[in-house]
């Protein structure tokens, strides 16, 4: 059971890196709505427990949401370049 956690928190580790390194590509909104994850760790820490990251997964809309703006951004930025 140990090892089944952690492989799931390394692979959402990974999602949330990579999401982070693509906020300054993102909408500014969507920006905002990344305050939600600090919500989602104070109730978890609150009322839940660690023993597993399923409390995590509210958040992986978000997560997707900004991945497809920063790919939209970065690809409009791309062709601009090329247009020039």
């Amino acid at each position: 059971m140990y090892h089944q956690m952690v492989y799931s928190v390394l692979a959402l580790a990974g999602w949330y890196a990579i999401a982070l390194m693509s906020l300054c590509y993102c909408d500014p909104q969507l920006r905002r709505l990344t305050s939600l994850f600090p919500l989602i760790f104070g109730v978890t820490l609150l009322l839940g427990q660690f023993h597993e990251p399923r409390q995590f997964d509210a958040f992986i809309p978000v997560v997707v949401a900004i991945l497809l703006s920063a790919s939209k951004r970065r690809l409009e930025l791309e062709i601009a370049s090329h247009r020039c």
